[in-house]
């Protein structure tokens, strides 16, 4: 729009261009603020599958390391308070435990899709607690 159409408009109409002039800023603001939410929203997405992946291949490695052997099997068929007993009198290793349980919850997720992730140190924790002399 030229100035003196602009000027000329201005002139006969004035509420009416002011107001075109704020809903074109209105527009405009609008317009960016939708780009950044896209944006944002964009670079969670990406994020969201770069994790999944990421969770996806340390069940797969987990899986290859630990398979739900019969061993394993049995130490998780085992109650609650037998377990626990049999774990300070140190028949059963911390870590054994640990790997039988994290076998069968691989397992599980397979049909549920029930595991966000493993705590990361759960290994050290079970390696210090093998190496405890009393419990």
């Amino acid at each position: 729009m030229s100035r003196e159409l602009f000027a000329q408009h201005f002139n006969e109409n004035p509420l009416k261009t002011i107001s075109a002039c704020g809903l074109s800023l209105a527009g405009v603001c609008y317009l960016i603020k939708v780009s950044r939410d896209y944006k944002k929203r964009s670079y969670l997405r990406q994020l969201r599958r770069k994790r999944q992946e990421e969770r996806l291949k340390q069940f797969e490695d987990l899986s290859r390391r630990y398979p739900l052997n019969p061993e394993r099997l049995s130490i998780v068929a085992i109650p609650f308070e037998e377990l626990v007993e049999k774990l300070q009198k140190r028949e059963l290793k911390a870590s054994n435990v640990l790997e039988a349980y994290i076998a069968k919850a691989l397992v599980v997720n397979q049909d549920y899709n029930c595991i966000t992730q493993f705590v990361p140190q759960c290994f050290e924790f079970a390696k210090h607690l093998d190496e405890l002399s009393d419990i």
